[in-house]
């Protein structure tokens, strides 16, 4: 295993420090202090991780900062700016300007919460740029340690429908690899058993050294709804795949584009499975029910489903088949009305 060249638990400390004493004098200097490093070779360590300046990254927080204030307070701009670790009245227009084109007052007025990588998010986009960057050796090490959780996404916002928590996420463009079932249906004729089955043994050598169809998540898989129906046609398969970074994937594997922005995603279990489809013994509801779910819910909450989008997603976690509670959550791309 290639050992660790980028103290990762480090800068992530690091950034949520920042995002938790905003109203604290804060630079570069007292966080290499506080984490027993020279000014200048945290600052390379930051800015390499984080992919932004240690300065950049405590504004952008603290304007991220004011932004809410001043839209869920009716606090002064000066107290804000203050509470947000702003010297100034000044400095604080002067940058606020900078960054979104309009006064504090303005936004105030008519602006709209900006979003935000979380420290998580801005991890997992570091292990995907060193995984995009072709560097063979490291690929073993971003394996490894890549978080094991769904794709990188960030939470938006929670709604509920039928008393069931749906979520709201934005996520990024994501290139798929995996196998197709052509079928003429998604349910009876689509053989999904045997399908996962065959992209099973396909990927059993993925993370075999030197192997360029390297997978960014290798717990993960979806399956994805090729749905035609906003262009007039039937849709046409399930595909049980993974995420990578590679489009030189060889005959096996189909690739297919998962397009980003907002996704409307909600958690299969049993509990939610009985209140979306009043059925009091029913087991975890099959995909195409979901979305029909997740398209009452993204309306009732004022969103809708993209009508340029059409792929719905149901994500499964391989490492947790054998357990009693399987990860799995359906998505649809959604838009706001």
């Amino acid at each position: 295993m290639h050992p660790n060249p980028y103290p990762i638990d480090t800068v992530k400390s690091a950034m949520e420090h920042i995002c938790g004493h905003l109203d604290e004098p804060m630079s570069c200097a007292v966080l290499a202090e506080l984490y027993h490093y020279s000014e200048s070779h945290f600052h390379r360590l930051f800015q390499h991780v984080a992919g932004v300046s240690v300065t950049d990254f405590i504004r952008d927080r603290r304007l991220h900062a004011a932004c809410e204030a001043l839209l869920k307070t009716d606090g002064t701009v000066l107290d804000i700016c203050l509470a947000c670790g702003f010297g100034s009245q000044r400095s604080f227009d002067r940058a606020f300007k900078l960054k979104y084109q309009m006064t504090p007052t303005q936004f105030r007025a008519q602006g709209k919460l900006p979003i935000i990588d979380t420290p998580d998010v801005i991890i997992k986009k570091f292990y995907c740029r060193l995984l995009q960057g072709g560097d063979l050796m490291m690929q073993p090490f971003v394996l490894a340690n890549m978080p094991s959780s769904h794709p990188a996404e960030k939470l938006v916002r929670t709604i509920t429908y039928k008393c069931v928590e749906f979520e709201v996420v934005e996520r990024l463009d994501v290139l798929w690899a995996g196998c197709v079932d052509y079928a003429d249906n998604n349910t009876d004729e689509s053989d999904i058993a045997g399908t996962l089955k065959r992209f099973q043994e396909l990927v059993k050598d993925i993370t075999a050294e030197n192997d360029t169809r390297q997978l960014m998540c290798p717990d993960w898989s979806a399956a994805l709804s090729i749905n035609y129906s906003c262009g007039g046609d039937r849709p046409r398969g399930l595909m049980f795949g993974n995420e990578t970074y590679s489009d030189q994937q060889d005959g096996r594997f189909d690739l297919f584009t998962q397009p980003g922005g907002l996704w409307l995603r909600v958690r299969n279990d049993k509990k939610a499975a009985r209140r979306l489809l009043r059925k009091r013994k029913a087991a975890t509801f099959e995909y195409f029910a979901q979305a029909q779910a997740l398209q009452k819910a993204a309306e009732a909450n004022g969103y809708k489903q993209n009508p340029d989008v059409h792929v719905q997603v149901e994500y499964h976690c391989h490492a947790e088949y054998d357990k009693r509670r399987h990860t799995n959550y359906a998505y649809i791309p959604i838009v706001e009305v």
